[in-house]
């Protein structure tokens, strides 16, 4: 039992995420995540000559122009992806509908209004409750 045989002392492995643990989870500081990366790609402006006039567009611009060429001169893949892209972004109006307010009343009024709406209820629901 002299010291060769020994095992050398193991370093502790130190605390979970410090400074030299090197199995840090995540992202190193300053990395951006891909929708960000995207986002910044997407919201490039770009200056270009159209009908003899110099118009600034964003990347998302020209690329929804250059989709809907495709589309137009009868590229089905492309009209796909518009139809996508116009279902996914546009304000969906279909269920659209009015709302009816009644005209404005004194609170004598309204508690008339309830009072005969809740006798006409209760009345309904005797009937259904009650089949003769």
């Amino acid at each position: 039992m002299n010291g060769e045989d020994e095992d050398p002392p193991r370093r502790s492995p130190g605390k979970p995420f410090g400074p030299r643990n090197r199995g840090k989870p995540g992202r190193r500081k300053g990395s951006r995540n891909k929708a960000t990366i995207v986002q910044a790609i997407a919201s490039e402006r770009h200056t270009l000559k159209e009908n003899g006039q110099r118009q600034t567009f964003t990347t998302a611009e020209l690329l929804l122009k250059a989709l809907n060429a495709k589309a137009m001169e009868g590229d089905v893949s492309a009209h796909v992806h518009l139809e996508r892209l116009y279902a996914r972004f546009t304000p969906q109006i279909d269920n659209a509908g009015y709302l009816v307010v009644p005209e404005p009343m004194t609170a004598e009024q309204w508690a008339r209004h309830a009072e005969a709406c809740n006798q006409v209820t209760d009345r309904r629901r005797s009937k259904e409750d009650d089949p003769d």
